[in-house]
């Protein structure tokens, strides 16, 4: 009796072990509405890069375009993602805005589990 306590206590700790432990995932640069609105035409990309920091796309092809990506995804839940296209002139100054893509970050707790 007691070595059978022993067998169902140990394949219980090891089946404990066994769960599957996923990661809320977090991407790119979050960018809230407020430093949004902060953004203005004619603002050159130095200012550009101090309020939403360095874009996580560049393209080589497209200098003058900045993409900001930004995805989470919450353990088995649905992945958002956020899309930003800034566009500048030949003098390195925000031309076009394109927020067609964009949706703000929601709130999020910080809870530990």
């Amino acid at each position: 009796m007691k070595k059978l306590l022993i067998i169902i206590s140990l394949t219980q700790a090891l089946l404990i072990g066994c769960g599957l432990h996923k990661l809320d995932v977090q991407q790119g640069n979050v960018i809230t509405p407020e430093k949004l609105s902060q953004l203005q035409e004619g603002m050159p990309q130095e200012r550009v890069r101090f309020l939403l920091g360095s874009p996580p796309i560049t393209d080589p092809f497209h200098a003058n375009r900045w993409d900001y990506t930004y995805t989470y995804r919450e353990k088995d839940k649905q992945t958002e993602t956020s899309h930003l296209v800034l566009y500048f002139d030949d003098n390195g100054l925000l031309n076009t805005i394109d927020k067609s893509g964009y949706a703000p970050p929601k709130e999020r707790s910080s809870k530990v589990e």
